[in-house]
């Protein structure tokens, strides 16, 4: 199924980068996101199922992650949903078309409720990274305008409420507008569609296509690798030659001399978070920035004596407190170093072993390693 240009996921960046639309248009193969994605979908899978009464749905090969897990994770999410009054649509596709220009377009709302004279539209959002804000959100305003123009005529609304759930994050975020201010945002909705629709026209005909590179824009963008505005946005702020051409897309030819410089690239970031990081331990301030508290680590006992003593006194059996973990094959060939194994007792061992086979990585032609000769559709997510 082909990507849709103007995806209501996708349309902060749209808006904010019209030529955007037609660059990833050139993008073939699935959106990145990968594991993150696919287990967002799940978890979406797993609310609709929850708030339907249906069963879980079957786990997706390769999908690591338990499905009790997700589902105590969506709890959140799950509760502001059941307490809106009914009725209550859950994965209501809508027709979006009238909003982002393109023929027959649609999008799937998480959920749609009618409260009053309240249409209220609400949107899951399973990962654990960026909290996103539903004020000025465009994707709710495309799904809160689709189901407006489907539901007017079976109530009076004259208020319209936008929420996120971010159940791992905490984040709930509501924007509520009366009629008048919410139509006059879709309309710039419309207006930033229009822009980017333009921009796709543009870069079909082979003529110059309008990028607005951005930090936030650039972030989730699945043609960031191949955009020469991102590359010059990159080369101006870290001071690198980039050699790329003036034409939007990066080929394969200008991907090469881009590569040569990514090490220096990290390099420099590196070099610039650490010194940041100095400056403002010294007590002196960054504009714009600030430190915060990262994330802590890992529950350890201050006393296993006195938790283990608790843990026998609440009659847990020997199972449940200990854990038995076997050695891995590199402790014990450390053993084996030590002479704590013998050699023919180590080539047993080592007979038990297995390990995943390598992942390509680039290198320069030059270096000392085979080439990768074994190449699969698994390696290849987005290829020209």
């Amino acid at each position: 199924m082909a990507h849709a240009l103007l995806s209501p996921s996708s349309a902060s960046r749209w808006m904010a980068c019209p030529g955007s639309a037609w660059l990833c248009s050139q993008i073939k193969g699935d959106s990145d996101g990968g594991s993150f994605a696919s287990e967002g979908s799940y978890a979406h899978e797993v609310a609709a199922a929850l708030l339907t009464g249906k069963p879980l749905p079957a786990l997706p090969a390769g999908l690591m992650v338990d499905p009790k897990e997700v589902a105590k994770d969506l709890e959140p999410y799950l509760e502001y949903v059941r307490a809106l009054p009914e009725p209550r649509l859950i994965e209501q596709c809508l027709p979006i078309s009238q909003f982002t220009g393109e023929e027959g377009a649609h999008g799937t709302a998480d959920c749609v409720a009618l409260a009053d004279d309240e249409l209220i539209i609400v949107d899951l959002k399973f990962g654990r990274g960026v909290k996103v804000e539903a004020t000025h959100n465009p994707q709710l305003l495309i799904y809160a305008g689709a189901a407006f123009s489907c539901f007017d005529f079976a109530a009076d609304i004259r208020k319209v409420r936008m929420v996120i759930v971010q159940p791992r994050l905490g984040n709930v975020s509501e924007w509520t507008l009366d009629l008048p201010d919410f139509k006059a945002a879709l309309g710039e909705v419309r207006a930033g569609a229009e822009r980017a629709l333009e921009e796709v026209k543009a870069g079909d005909k082979g003529d110059e296509v309008s990028f607005r590179p951005a930090r936030s824009t650039c972030q989730f963008c699945r043609a960031a690798a191949r955009c020469t505005a991102y590359a010059a946005m990159v080369a101006k702020a870290t001071g690198v030659p980039v050699p790329v051409a003036a034409v939007p897309m990066i080929d394969d030819i200008g991907l090469a001399g881009v590569l040569s410089h990514v090490d220096a690239v990290k390099q420099w970031c590196q070099r610039v978070e650490e010194d940041a990081l100095a400056t403002m331990l010294a007590g002196r301030k960054i504009p714009g920035w600030k430190l915060v508290s990262g994330r802590e680590g890992p529950r350890k006992w201050t006393d296993e004596q006195a938790a283990d003593t608790l843990l026998k006194g609440m009659k847990l059996p020997v199972d449940q407190r200990y854990t038995k973990k076997l050695l891995t094959p590199a402790q014990a060939q450390k053993i084996f170093k030590t002479g704590g194994i013998s050699e023919r007792q180590w080539l047993k061992l080592e007979a038990l072993t297995t390990r995943s086979e390598a992942k390509p990585v680039i290198a320069p032609i030059d270096d000392k390693r085979p080439e990768y000769l074994k190449v699969t559709a698994a390696d290849l997510p987005n290829v020209f």
